[in-house]
């Protein structure tokens, strides 16, 4: 059992869980138009890392679940991303699971309460630590993209691949450059700030030590993020730093 800073207790999750991780991550999901986990995806997280199952309560109520994969990672990698599908062997995680992997691959969070994702991440960064893993990485999605991309014509002119970087380098600037490795690129382009930041990929880049390492264009099947996602990355060093605020 781990305590949250914010009081929430994670747990591991259990078989008689599985019905339990369906409905939270049909909860979380609801409205958001895309596809969610089932229990059929549960059932197989248990046989293939059990461990990487866990359950955030407040008050003894589940408002939260995470699975992971363990996976090996290095920065350079960001840049052969292909898809989430291939990425997780479609959630699955049969044939991309490493148990040896030196990094923790959150695979999916859902969360229907305030504070229950970032309880989670408390948890798992205390996990990155201990198991002397070397990075968590996930995939963020960029909810707000789409409301932006349809809001500018001039956006929609430059295309895809570099509104979406552009987008995404505005974001996490409200964390300071070392919240976007260079190699994402910072092209100046001409055009209006979002004007809120991600409603998503903000609410990563909170956390402790969290960096955007890439964007992906056609990443997964999202409308609201255009279909594009965000590598978040935390190395085991920068998992030990203050949150930020």
């Amino acid at each position: 059992m781990f305590v949250s800073s914010a009081g929430f207790e994670v747990r591991s999750a259990v078989e008689a869980d599985v019905a339990r991780l369906a409905e939270l991550d049909a909860r979380a999901f609801a409205g958001a138009d895309m596809g969610y986990y089932g229990e059929t995806h549960a059932r197989c997280w248990f046989e293939v890392n059990p461990e990487g199952l866990l359950i955030a309560a407040r008050g003894g109520v589940d408002v939260a679940c995470c699975y992971s994969q363990y996976v090996d990672f290095c920065p350079g990698d960001a840049a052969r991303l292909t898809t989430d599908a291939e990425f997780t062997d479609s959630a699955f995680t049969r044939t991309t699971h490493r148990p040896r992997g030196n990094s923790i691959h959150v695979v999916t969070v859902s969360s229907t309460a305030p504070g229950g994702r970032r309880a989670l991440f408390e948890a798992l960064r205390y996990q990155l630590v201990a198991q002397r893993r070397e990075f968590l990485i996930l995939f963020s999605r960029l909810a707000g993209l789409r409301d932006y991309w349809l809001s500018s014509a001039d956006a929609v002119a430059l295309g895809m691949e570099r509104v979406s970087r552009w987008y995404v380098a505005q974001c996490a600037s409200l964390f300071g450059d070392g919240a976007i490795w260079p190699s994402v690129g910072r092209e100046a382009l001409a055009l209006p700030s979002p004007p809120a930041p991600d409603p998503v990929l903000n609410k990563y880049l909170r956390d402790r030590g969290a960096e955007v390492a890439a964007v992906m264009v056609d990443w997964i099947e999202d409308p609201a993020s255009c279909n594009c996602g965000a590598l978040v990355v935390t190395s085991r060093a920068a998992a030990c730093l203050s949150p930020r605020p």
